[in-house]
């Protein structure tokens, strides 16, 4: 891949070089070179023009033979034609390239730079990058193995995204709602840091074995409450114990 890329690179600097090229047209050398043909050719038109007045003035007063007269009208004919040459190669030098040429000059830089973005879009799938940042928990799939599409290769635990789970019986839910604020003490850290509540079970997961009452009551449910800190806590690691103070 590395090796088609440098291929890409190197077909899209030549496309781009002959656009630029077509784009700008002739070297200043040549367009100057092709001006000097033109005023040469000027110069000699302008005199077999008054050569061929001279020669038609003398040949009216019968001086010269009609010959002579036709020497000096091809020649000056010549002159015209010459100089008619040398001016459309000083304009096509001006002009440049054609519309034609330049627009299939174009093509080709279109054309290069969509193998390259093809081949950059290749070298791309040769690398896997993780969606999130954080420590790699579980190496599933070790160097060299074939993983299938979607198959997951390692797995990452984001340890700036932290929350503290409780599960909480329903008769003690009345002093808690979401954005309270709880302190609850991380032993690991020996430090007690301020939570809030974002997240209360919209259903009970199960029954705990206590009755609300004696006789005639029913079985208290338990819901799942979620609390995040209010600011990042350094070493603060999935599965640490949290213990929710009253």
């Amino acid at each position: 891949m590395e090796a088609k890329k440098l291929q890409a690179e190197g077909a899209y600097k030549a496309a781009k070089a002959q656009a630029t090229k077509a784009k700008n047209g002739s070297r200043s050398e040549q367009i100057d070179a092709a001006k000097a043909m033109m005023e040469k050719a000027e110069q000699a038109m302008k005199l077999a023009k008054s050569t061929y007045e001279r020669v038609q003035q003398l040949y009216d007063d019968g001086v010269l033979p009609v010959q002579k007269r036709d020497e000096a009208e091809t020649q000056k004919n010549a002159a015209d034609a010459q100089w008619e040459a040398a001016k459309a190669q000083y304009t096509m030098a001006l002009n440049g390239a054609r519309s034609e040429d330049k627009a299939a000059a174009n093509a080709l830089v279109l054309q290069a730079n969509g193998a390259k973005a093809e081949v950059n879009a290749y070298l791309k799938e040769t690398k896997i990058l993780a969606p999130i940042s954080g420590e790699i928990t579980l190496k599933i799939s070790e160097e060299g193995e074939v993983v299938g599409a979607g198959m997951p290769v390692v797995a990452i635990t984001d340890l700036k995204e932290a929350w503290a789970v409780f599960n909480i019986r329903e008769d003690a839910l009345k002093n808690v709602s979401k954005g309270k604020e709880f302190s609850i003490f991380i032993p690991a850290l020996e430090k007690t840091i301020p939570m809030e509540v974002y997240y209360i079970a919209s259903a009970g997961n199960y029954a705990i074995w206590k009755s609300s009452r004696e006789s005639g009551g029913f079985d208290l449910k338990t819901f799942e409450i979620r609390l995040r800190p209010k600011a990042p806590v350094e070493g603060l690691r999935p599965g640490m114990t949290a213990l929710w103070k009253k």
